[in-house]
């Protein structure tokens, strides 16, 4: 089983309440494939390891298993060692130091080079946070990208756009959903054709997909297993 198959099999989660989805990979690393995982760290490392990192480090439960792989990967490809920073949620209660970073203290990884590592990336919040509690807790690092499994394309064009670094194993376009894009006019020109769009049944949105356009018609579906020609 593919990553694509992977992530619609056990990722992607139709909100009841609402006429959305979500993606929660908690159950996919929970039940994927060892070759799934280690094919993720695999091309993420290739597509970061010109960036010549020397840290990584992520945020929350879909960080955990990206960071382990990743560090087994560049090794074993490239005999690259990397230190690994895990942010917990909440500072740790016991213990000598009750840390809210685990790993190396900041002392020993000043000004390495850092890439920040994450499972899906939406609106960069997790990523924001992240920065804040390092620099809160003392650590000072070179940011030199950023490295997500799954992109839902929001945050990251913001992020690019102001400089930093941001690389992307799949987006949601691969995955065939689709995305509302606000700026479209702009970047397209003037709208040149429009159709109203209605709901098919309660909580449903009529047209959902990406559209396909051949001889002249565009086809588009929607939730409800419609399929509508224009």
């Amino acid at each position: 089983m593919n990553l694509i198959t992977e992530l619609l099999s056990n990722s992607v989660k139709l909100d009841a309440d609402s006429v959305g989805f979500s993606f929660d990979n908690r159950q996919l690393f929970n039940s994927c494939s060892t070759e799934t995982l280690l094919e993720v760290a695999d091309g993420l490392w290739f597509k970061i390891k010109h960036l010549q990192p020397e840290l990584l480090f992520g945020k929350g439960l879909g960080a955990g298993p990206l960071l382990t792989a990743l560090k087994l990967r560049a090794w074993e490809l490239s005999r690259v060692d990397l230190k690994i920073l895990f942010i917990r949620d909440t500072r740790k209660t016991t213990g000598k130091f009750r840390k809210l970073v685990e790993g190396p203290m900041p002392a020993q990884v000043v000004g390495r080079r850092a890439v920040f590592v994450d499972d899906l990336f939406k609106t960069g919040k997790t990523f924001r946070n992240a920065e804040i509690t390092l620099l809160e807790e003392g650590f000072v690092l070179d940011l030199v990208g950023i490295a997500v499994m799954l992109d839902s394309w929001r945050g990251s064009r913001q992020l690019s756009v102001q400089g930093y670094p941001f690389f992307s194993l799949l987006r949601r376009h691969d995955l065939g959903l689709s995305r509302a894009d606000h700026g479209l006019s702009r970047k397209l020109g003037s709208l040149l054709w429009h159709v109203e769009s209605h709901h098919s049944g309660e909580n449903v949105m009529s047209l959902k997909s990406p559209a396909v356009v051949a001889k002249g018609r565009v086809f588009i579906g929607n939730d409800d297993t419609g399929l509508y020609c224009y």
